[in-house]
């Protein structure tokens, strides 16, 4: 119980709990210089810090309203979704979208992944009419046309940048992006495709592991648990085979299989996939994260089933401390562990 109340500050490289020495970033903790060079070629793709300091360069290089400067903040506002900080993602977003429209008008390609990128901050904030107008403006490009109609390689570039929004924010999405039958139809084809053309799973393979999950979680909204399931397990099969096994795709499917177990009400088998989950969580963000606090939520609802009320308290008391962090006081997801919280007041 100990543990998940507090932050046992895991080493990125090597996973070892108690360090002190952090990136600028404030995001990973070493627990040595020598851990902090190897973890650095992977890091620095998504280094908050690294990627804002770009941003500044590029200003100094171009002039403000360069597209360059938008291709910076677009990867510096990645960074901060990845940290959680949707509000500071959004605004690196619209700044670059604004810069792209200015630069290419507003049917571009680069305004509408823009677009898709700011649908993905308002989804995970809980802002539906604004996730909705963002999604309506990605059509622009034409993607759900190009993925119903085929193209040499609709994999590589379409299902990817149309379906990981999903595939990323995953179990913390609340605005259901249930795609039509046309459009869902169309991704099992291609998986179909996928399959004919490389029997043999490659390990680690992108493509494979974005549409099984993405699947999966298609299954999900639409009340179908068992194929939910099975969707979910092939992604994680497929992505515990990739170069480093311990990441950020590894915990999103130890969650959603998670999610399923404790809808099935198979609480053990819930608890120590949350328990998986959170440990890489934690080696991967720190302790305030809203990955970190749906794992805990997750834990916290089967402690309480388990009439484990006094322990329940304790980790959602935790949840709703990182959620108003992230989310702000006025987050539907603050107000609902906020009446968790509450009910046992009144009991007590």
């Amino acid at each position: 119980m100990s543990d998940l109340l507090e932050n046992p500050m895991f080493c990125a490289n090597c996973g070892e709990p108690g360090c002190a020495a952090r990136c600028p970033c404030k995001q990973v903790q070493y627990c040595s210089k020598e851990c902090q060079v190897a973890d650095w070629p992977s890091h620095k793709e998504r280094c908050r810090a690294r990627l804002e300091k770009r941003v500044r360069a590029a200003k100094e290089k171009h002039g403000k309203e360069h597209v360059a400067v938008a291709e910076a903040r677009v990867k510096a506002g990645d960074a901060f979704i990845f940290e959680g900080r949707f509000a500071e993602a959004e605004r690196y977003y619209l700044e670059a979208r604004r810069i792209f429209t200015a630069a290419h008008g507003g049917d571009n390609p680069s305004v509408a992944n823009v677009c898709l990128k700011l649908s993905r901050v308002y989804d995970r904030m809980c802002m539906s009419e604004e996730y909705k107008e963002e999604i309506s403006k990605s059509s622009k490009s034409g993607l759900r046309e190009k993925l119903i109609n085929g193209a040499d390689d609709p994999l590589e570039k379409m299902i990817d940048d149309f379906v990981s929004g999903a595939v990323e924010s995953g179990y913390l999405t609340t605005c259901s992006t249930r795609l039509d039958d046309e459009l869902l139809q169309a991704v099992k084809s291609n998986l179909k495709l996928e399959k004919r053309r490389a029997p043999v799973q490659v390990e680690g393979d992108d493509r494979m592991y974005i549409i099984h999950s993405f699947l999966g979680f298609q299954h999900k909204i639409r009340g179908e648990p068992g194929k939910a399931l099975k969707m979910f397990q092939k992604a994680l099969r497929i992505t515990r085979l990739a170069d480093k096994a311990v990441d950020e795709r590894v915990a999103d499917e130890l969650i959603n299989i998670s999610d399923i177990f404790l809808e099935q009400e198979r609480l053990v088998e819930a608890r120590a996939n949350y328990e998986e989950a959170l440990g890489i969580l934690r080696r991967l963000h720190g302790e305030k994260h809203p990955k970190v606090a749906y794992a805990l939520k997750g834990i916290a609802d089967i402690l309480r089933r388990h009439d484990e009320s006094d322990e329940a308290l304790e980790v959602y008391k935790k949840v709703l401390n990182i959620q108003r962090r992230v989310y702000g006081k006025d987050h539907p997801q603050v107000a609902q562990t906020f009446r968790k919280i509450q009910d046992w007041n009144q009991v007590d």
